[in-house]
């Protein structure tokens, strides 16, 4: 068993195949309780194959609970296969990345669902940082028309978004209302840097692209 430090209301709770378990990560033989450090009110479950599960992601063996750093009521779950998972990346199987002072940012992973939020894969799944990005809200669907930063590399890799509030990053597969969308290889998400309130809109073969240079295909430049 790890340690808990400054968190208070965390409920660590260790339940096998159990689908109200809190921080309950197993590395290699059973569970192995990691570290929750100043993340007051932050709820991190692990539920094996169970639609609610927060926080559990595994890494080789089973699950193994990543490390959720001063971000105030951040929800991050994992649920496989399920369409409401928060922050449910697979790295080999599902590895949960670190949300950073992103108060408020709901990052999803939902495989093949409409709804996802921070949901790219390299190889698989791989949830990649949002950064100082209050109120971001980063989608990936699959063949999907209302997918927000959904760029694939390979298949789909999620980029990063610094320092820029309230802006709609956009990739739509063949739709004609994309905002960054471009595509090299196939989509890949470029960075929009301190630009608020910034559209930047990529249209296949639309009268109204704003922002949608093509390198080979569709290349989004970026916009400072």
């Amino acid at each position: 068993m790890q340690t808990v430090v400054e968190t208070p209301m965390g409920m660590n709770n260790n339940v096998s195949d159990e689908p109200t378990a809190v921080n309950t990560p197993s590395l290699g033989g059973e569970h192995v309780q990691q570290t929750v450090v100043e993340t007051p009110m932050a709820m991190n479950n692990n539920v094996y194959d169970e639609p609610t599960a927060v926080n559990t992601p595994s890494l080789g063996g089973e699950h193994v609970q990543q490390t959720v750093v001063e971000t105030p009521m951040a929800m991050n779950n994992n649920v496989y296969d399920e369409p409401t998972a928060v922050n449910t990346p697979s790295l080999g199987e599902h590895v949960q990345q670190t949300v950073v002072e992103t108060p408020m940012a709901m990052n999803n992973n939902v495989y093949d669902e409409p709804t996802a939020v921070n949901t790219p894969s390299l190889g698989e799944h791989v949830q990649q940082t949002v950064v100082e990005t209050p109120m971001a809200m980063n989608n990936n669907v699959y063949d999907e028309p209302t997918a927000v930063n959904t760029p694939s590399l390979g298949e789909h890799v999620q980029q990063t978004v610094v320092e820029t509030p309230m802006a709609m990053n956009n990739n739509v597969y063949d739709e004609p209302t994309a905002v960054n969308t471009p595509s090299l290889g196939e989509h890949v998400q470029q960075t929009v840097v301190e630009t608020p309130m910034a559209m930047n809109n990529n249209v296949y073969d639309e009268p109204t692209a704003v922002n949608t240079p093509s390198l080979g295909e569709h290349v989004q430049q970026k916009v400072y």
